[in-house]
C-alpha cells in the first residue's frame, strides 16, 4: 500500500520535536539524516512512495559555536590524569597480582589526539601496520565507530601525519613485541580494540576530576595550541584532480595550521607557547 508522506508532514514533525525542547541541530540530524534515508529507501527500493517528501523542506541556518580549545595547562593536567589513572583489570585465571594499575594505551590515545589533530574514530581504527615510528609518520586509511571499521569521514581524511618526537616515544612505549597487520594500536583494559564511545566515561571523569570545562569536545579541537618552537605535525593528503585551493571552510585558524594551508608566518602568529 503506497505511503502518503508530504513535506507538510515533515514540517509538522519538525515543529513537534522542537516543542519537546530538542535543539534545531539535533532535530535536523534526526530528520535530515536517518529518517530521510529511510524514506529514500522506501521510495527507490520498496516503491511505496511516489515522490520525495523532503522536496521543499528548508532549514534555518544553525549557528556553529566557535572553537574553544583547552589551554596548555589544561592539556597537561588531562594527560597527567590518564598517565597516572589506575583502572581495574579482569583477574582471569591468576590468583595473585595487581588488579588495579595504569593503562598506558589510554594515555597514548589521548596524547595522540592532542598532538596530531586526528579524529577519535581515526585513532581508534589505527593498526600498527599504519604506523612507522622509525620515520615518525602514520597513515590514516580508516575510521572505527560502534565497533566497526569504515572509511574516513571525508575523502580528504585519508592522509599521512608526521609525528612529534614525544609522540613517537609515547607510541613506542605501548608497541607490543609481536604485531600483525591487524593489531590495533589502542586497546581497552580487556585487550580489545578501543571504541571511542565506550571511552567517553573515562574522558568525562577526567574533566570532572581536573576541574576542566565539561562542555568541551575531544582533544582534536585543541590540537592547535602547540608550542611555536616545536615542529608541528604535517598532514599530507592525496592529490586531487581539482586545481583550485579554496580557503579553509568552517574551521578555525588553529585547526587550519595542521592542514598546512596557512603560510609559516601566519601559523606562528596563531600559536601559543606550552606551559613548561
Amino acid at each position: 500500500m503506497p505511503l502518503a508522506v508530504t513535506a507538510r508532514d515533515i514540517l509538522g514533525l519538525r515543529t513537534e520535536l522542537r516543542q519537546r525542547g530538542l535543539s534545531l541541530k539535533y532535530v535536523k540530524n534526526v530528520l535530515a539524516g536517518s529518517f530521510k534515508a529511510m524514506l529514500r529507501d522506501a521510495r527507490l527500493i520498496d516503491r511505496v512512495l511516489a515522490a520525495e517528501p523532503f522536496e521543499g523542506v528548508t532549514w534555518p541556518r544553525v549557528e556553529v559555536p566557535e572553537a574553544d580549545p583547552f589551554a596548555p595547562d589544561e592539556r597537561q593536567r588531562i594527560l597527567a590524569w590518564f598517565r597516572d589513572r589506575r583502572l581495574g583489570f579482569s583477574a582471569g585465571q591468576a590468583k595473585e597480582g595487581l588488579r588495579v594499575r595504569p593503562h598506558p594505551p589510554y594515555h597514548a590515545y589521548v596524547h595522540t589526539l592532542f598532538w596530531t589533530g586526528m579524529r577519535p574514530s581515526e585513532a581508534a581504527g589505527l593498526r600498527w601496520s599504519n604506523v612507522d615510528l622509525d620515520r615518525a609518520r602514520l597513515t590514516i586509511v580508516r575510521s572505527r565507530h560502534l565497533y566497526e571499521d569504515s572509511a574516513p569521514k571525508t575523502r580528504g581524511a585519508q592522509r599521512s601525519v608526521d609525528l612529534l618526537p614525544e609522540t613517537v616515544n609515547v607510541l613506542r612505549s605501548i608497541e607490543p613485541i609481536r604485531v600483525s597487520t591487524e593489531t590495533f594500536v589502542f586497546v581497552n583494559t580487556l585487550g580489545r580494540p578501543l571504541e571511542p564511545r565506550a571511552f567517553l566515561p573515562h574522558w568525562y571523569a577526567c574533566l570532572r576530576s581536573r576541574g576542566s570545562r565539561s562542555n568541551l569536545g575531544w582533544p582534536r579541537r585543541s590540537s592547535g595550541t602547540t608550542a611555536a618552537g616545536s615542529r608541528l605535525p604535517r598532514q599530507t593528503r592525496p592529490e586531487r584532480r581539482s586545481t583550485s585551493s579554496p580557503a579553509p571552510r568552517g574551521i578555525c585558524a588553529r585547526r587550519a595550521q595542521f592542514t598546512g594551508r596557512l603560510p609559516r608566518a601566519a601559523r606562528a602568529k596563531t600559536l601559543r607557547p606550552i606551559a613548561r
